[in-house]
């Protein structure tokens, strides 16, 4: 598992500066299995978050055991974030590309990225975004995420985000606004003010 980690990040690195790699990755049997990654691996982040612990001591144990547990849980929820971080980099450098954002909506990766909004790393949302956004360039994406709770995460990153999340996120809106769904969602949850308020933090910035 560490090795597999060890070389998803290199070839995140390696997607998002060089695009003869993302023409390697698109003309592989690679990106199903990212995809399957992304959903598996998003999915048992949220359900080991989510469950209890519940662990038995023996007397004299002075809660050994639940620490020991508990920093299980944390290395390997740490360990899924890790990868699933790493799926999204990969699969947003070839979700610029048509054949990888279709790639993206055949394996039902749409669905795991916008829960990915919603998660606590900064990073991990922003890229989350951004492959969004990259992947509404489609149409058949377009009307799949139409379909998705995606606007609001996205409006909550452009209203409180900041740096390359917020903008992700503004760009993410902005292609999605084409869907006449997503633009109606957009105007009544004050997607434009926020959106306007976010461009002239950008320009006042210069």
């Amino acid at each position: 598992m560490l090795l597999t980690r060890r070389a998803a990040a290199v070839m995140a690195k390696c997607a998002a500066r060089h695009a003869a790699v993302v023409t390697m990755l698109l003309g592989s049997s690679a990106l199903p299995g990212l995809v399957q990654t992304l959903a598996t691996e998003g999915a048992a982040f949220d359900a080991a978050k989510d469950a209890p612990r519940i662990v038995e001591l023996t007397p004299g144990s002075d809660g050994v055991a639940e620490a020991e547990e508990e920093e299980d849980s944390e290395e390997a929820a740490q360990a899924e974030e890790e990868m699933v971080g790493s799926a999204v980099r990969i699969l947003t450098a070839c979700a610029a590309r048509p054949e990888g954002a279709a790639a993206v909506c055949d394996g039902v990766g749409l669905p795991a990225l916008v829960k990915l909004l919603a998660r606590d790393d900064t990073s991990l949302r922003g890229n989350a975004a951004l492959c969004i956004a990259e992947c509404a360039k489609d149409a058949r994406c377009l009307a799949v995420l139409a379909a998705l709770p995606v606007v609001q995460p996205l409006l909550d990153i452009a209203h409180n985000g900041s740096g390359g999340t917020q903008k992700n996120a503004a760009i993410a809106l902005g292609r999605l606004a084409k869907n006449p769904r997503c633009l109606t969602t957009i105007r009544d949850n004050h997607g434009i003010e926020i959106l306007a308020r976010a461009m002239k933090g950008k320009m006042s910035g210069l």
